[in-house]
């Protein structure tokens, strides 16, 4: 197979910073207060860009929701700019991702963990690799919508043990293989997860995303107790291959 030179995404941060055009926070609509759109992006977030490397600090996370899916996303972008998955081939995204808990539970993700994400809005389709201060772990889910069996696995391998301190880079792969319908997470150069005979989207956009993940009490979010993250993107890459 022919491989392709693929697409330093990172570039686009060097490019843009946060112009709205290449990358915008994810919003859910109708959600927020007074049905205005509710924007995943946390107020008090300190963000720095250089040489395509994104860094984000939220000392205390503070945006809760009464919806599991909208509580979950403290701070969350997605690139604009979607990207084809070959019906005969493959699409790989990559990046180096580090995170440091501050006031958290040690060794509870539900606590707040950073991502490098794969995402088709429409249909719910979901890809990530996650990372905290001392866990690393495979995602993947299918967001609730209409007529639609949502579900969220969270992997991890317990011989893929965290030998980097807080705040340290992984690597992180994802690799969704339309032609064979797998899809790969790999953490520094460690198969982690496979999953096969799963439904491949077409087309992606690429998020760079921190999330919590306590579920909420059907009335209220009981995803804050005064902790929060900090978080570095670097390196992101997309290559596909047909």
């Amino acid at each position: 197979m022919a491989e392709n030179s693929g697409k330093p995404v990172d570039e686009l941060l060097r490019e843009s910073g946060f112009d709205g055009v290449h990358w915008q926070h994810l919003e859910y609509p109708g959600l927020g207060p007074d049905g205005i759109p509710w924007v995943c992006a946390e107020r008090s977030a300190r963000s720095t860009l250089a040489d395509g490397k994104l860094s984000v600090t939220i000392d205390r996370f503070e945006i809760e929701h009464a919806i599991q899916p909208v509580d979950n996303c403290k701070h969350v972008l997605l690139s604009t700019e979607t990207f084809e998955v070959p019906a005969d081939g493959w699409l790989s995204a990559s990046a180096r991702v580090s995170a440091e808990n501050i006031n958290a539970t040690p060794r509870d993700y539900r606590d707040g963990f950073a991502t490098l994400i794969l995402i088709e809005p429409s249909t719910g389709w979901v890809f990530d690799c996650g990372v905290t201060g001392d866990q690393v772990f495979a995602i993947h889910e299918r967001l609730p919508l209409p007529d639609v069996t949502a579900f969220t696995r969270i992997v991890q391998d317990p011989l893929a043990r965290v030998t980097r301190g807080p705040g340290e880079p992984h690597e992180f792969r994802m690799v969704l293989d339309a032609a064979n319908r797998t899809a790969t997470w790999f953490i520094n150069d460690r198969l982690v997860f496979e999953a096969s005979a799963v439904v491949i989207p077409a087309r992606v956009n690429v998020g760079l995303g921190i999330f919590t993940l306590h579920p909420t009490d059907g009335e209220h979010s009981r995803s804050l107790h005064g902790q929060g993250i900090a978080a570095s993107w670097e390196d992101i890459r997309i290559d596909t291959s047909r």
